[in-house]
């Protein structure tokens, strides 16, 4: 049994300022580590399932667990792009998403964001706004591959969850006005353990439902500059709107497709 562990820090435990989550920062070591903790943690109750687990660093530079501290039955994929799941193909058995954020378009939370929020400020499918997790549960589903697990903010577990209300999610924090309350890593550490064991012991039952399979892909974009958007409208068949740019992609292929091309 293979297991693919995407992830990232911005949705991990405690961190929520732009600084904490640079590595060219002092206060990025230390969130550094609370993300290697959470990663382990998780391979630590999966291995329990999965004798094969690969993890991908998906944040930034995409260079940030650390790698003396993994165990020694994980691979990892480290430093590419950001935009697709790297490795991720039919012969993996199941998906877990850590660390995951708000989306951009979120604008009160802190460190919402898709991609990139120099380039987009908001996604959406079929009218409704997405962000990393759900791209992610996209790419997941290209292969037929289901999601056993999320962590991240209060906005990406939502956003999963309304993707596949089967999913099991832990939150790491809640906003409040425009900051966020957070649980201690510890904490946070405890109730992945905790759920990600009960996702484990019934998911051969469910595993279908944990695919996210949308019914038509209507995709628009709204870019931070016009610059980008107008750029993108060279698509065949897009609409420009002012920042925004439609597309009607006939299926998840070219929806993907068009993730990559014109982000």
């Amino acid at each position: 049994m293979k297991l693919y562990i995407a992830c990232d820090m911005e949705g991990t435990a405690g961190n929520v300022t732009w600084d904490e989550v640079n590595q060219e920062k002092s206060e990025y070591a230390q969130f550094r580590e609370i993300m290697t903790k959470e990663v382990i943690g998780i391979c630590e109750i999966a291995k329990t399932k999965f004798d094969d687990i690969c993890i991908k660093d998906g944040h930034w530079t995409e260079t940030n667990i650390l790698l003396e501290n993994l165990p020694d039955y994980c691979n990892i994929i480290r430093g590419d792009d950001g935009r697709n799941l790297t490795g991720l193909d039919s012969s993996f058995d199941a998906l877990i998403l850590e660390g995951y954020h708000a989306a951009g378009g979120e604008i009160t939370y802190p460190l919402s964001h898709t991609i990139s929020d120099d380039i987009v400020f908001e996604i959406r499918l079929n009218g409704k706004r997405i962000g990393e997790k759900t791209l992610a549960l996209l790419n997941a589903a290209k292969y037929n591959i289901p999601i056993i697990f999320i962590s991240g903010d209060e906005k990406a577990v939502e956003e999963a969850l309304s993707c596949l209300p089967d999913l099991v999610g832990v939150i790491t924090k809640k906003l409040s006005n425009t900051s966020y309350i957070c649980k201690s890593p510890q904490k946070v550490n405890g109730e992945i353990k905790k759920a990600l064991t009960q996702a484990l012991s019934n998911f051969e039952e469910i595993k279908e439902k944990l695919i996210y399979r949308p019914s038509k892909f209507d995709l628009e974009i709204e870019y931070a500059k016009y610059f980008y958007a107008k750029k993108a409208a060279n698509y065949p068949n897009s609409i420009l709107e002012g920042k925004t740019v439609k597309f009607k992609a006939k299926d998840l292929d070219e929806f993907l497709h068009i993730i990559n091309l014109c982000i």
